[in-house]
């Protein structure tokens, strides 16, 4: 098997899901309706994409607190990518990354953002904003 770093075609790749972590691979699966890869857009497409979040692998759980204030903190934002001009939403790293540092990644190729946390601040400012609407109802 070769590996290329191939990011110009813009033909649809299948990932190959193998038991073997060394060695030869001796099973092999993947489904082209299930899971595919365009590198030259860079779009991973899953049918559905699961985060372990079972309360056995945590410790320290806390609710988070002053959610609204974080989200306050953050400027969604949207833009069009550079490399294809495609129209997005999103938030930009480096503004992120002095909110809440452990949600952006740096590697060789620039910043990366975490977003599936961003759903638990989300849902605390939701219920917080909601307490406030109770009580202004009152």
């Amino acid at each position: 098997t070769t590996v290329t770093d191939e990011t110009t075609s813009s033909s649809t790749y299948y990932p190959i899901l193998t038991t073997a972590s060394s060695g030869s691979i001796s099973v092999a699966n993947t489904s082209s309706s299930k899971l595919s890869f365009v590198p030259s857009t860079g779009t991973l497409t899953v049918v559905d994409l699961n985060t372990t979040s079972d309360a056995q692998y945590k410790e320290n759980v806390a609710t988070i607190t002053n959610p609204l204030d974080i989200l306050n903190s953050i400027d969604g934002v949207s833009f069009n990518w550079k490399d294809s001009g495609n129209k997005s939403y999103g938030v930009i790293a480096q503004e992120l990354q002095k909110v809440l540092p452990e949600l952006v990644k740096q590697d060789d190729r620039g910043l990366s953002v975490s977003y599936i946390p961003l759903i638990a601040i989300l849902i605390e400012a939701v219920k917080e904003q909601q307490k406030q609407i109770d009580e202004l109802k009152k």
